[in-house]
């Protein structure tokens, strides 16, 4: 069906070539058989006739999200996010590019109002926590990956980033109950290291030497150990042990 009305439609724009009806039913119908890069040429040419349809807008974002296509999904989120923002989705997805660029400043600004509105689909509830963890504002970030996690969410990355976060936080007992799932996991050497420095930088010293000891215990490879040796390294330099830190830092360089 869909083959057979493209060629009439197309006959019916030679003479009437900015009839929105005709365009957006065109690439609705090429989208149906596969042609995304025609459909993409008409909304182009819908959103140049009628610059202000949001819908036209959001038909070409769900287009370029599906079809990888960065750069041009950056320029038609910011038009939508300027005709709308506080369109949550668009304004999560185009604070989550800008974050990617760099470009924090930008990010907040699109971000920050639309941060506290109620989210019910989970993989934005995921990219809202990520941008939180772009801005440094791990608090929200947790509490938005603690909501996934409570969803029944196994992930051992979830859970590896409430144990990350809640440690580097302070919040012992939280991130001590998820270290007791996430060692249940048989995590690798990369991911222990991980939570290992969690625990460093939330000053529970004690934990991360025990992390780091065991990891030494376990591994042979030089380059890993070396690796390690120097994040323990890191955690003297925290407590003010030169006298260690020299000693570890002998080691990983032999």
């Amino acid at each position: 069906r869909y083959h057979d009305a493209i060629p009439l439609y197309r006959r019916l724009l030679e003479s009437n070539p900015d009839d929105l009806d005709i365009l957006a039913t065109l690439a609705r119908d090429l989208l149906a058989v596969g042609e995304d890069d025609g459909a993409l040429k008409i909304w182009a040419d819908l959103a140049r006739i009628s610059p202000d349809s949001k819908s036209v807008y959001r038909s070409m974002m769900e287009l370029l999200i599906r079809l990888d296509r960065r750069e041009e999904l950056v320029h038609v989120l910011a038009q939508i996010n300027k005709q709308d923002p506080n369109d949550v989705e668009v304004a999560l997805r185009l604070a989550f590019v800008l974050l990617a660029d760099g470009k924090v400043k930008e990010a907040e600004g699109v971000f920050l109002p639309v941060a506290a509105n109620e989210i019910t689909d989970l993989s934005l509830l995921e990219m809202r926590a990520k941008i939180f963890e772009g801005l440094r504002m791990p608090e929200h970030a947790l509490k938005d990956y603690m909501a996934i996690s409570a969803t029944g969410d196994e992930r051992p990355e979830l859970r590896l980033k409430c144990l990350e976060i809640a440690a580097a936080l302070g919040r012992r007992q939280l991130a001590a109950t998820y270290l007791a799932v996430f060692l249940s996991g048989k995590p690798g050497v990369e991911e222990i290291l991980r939570a290992a420095n969690g625990f460093r930088d939330g000053c529970d010293y004690d934990m991360a030497h025990s992390l780091y000891q065991e990891l030494l215990e376990k591994s042979t490879d030089p380059e890993i150990r070396s690796r390690i040796l120097l994040q323990l390294a890191v955690s003297y330099e925290q407590q003010n042990l030169s006298f260690e830190v020299e000693q570890v830092l002998r080691i990983a360089l032999l």
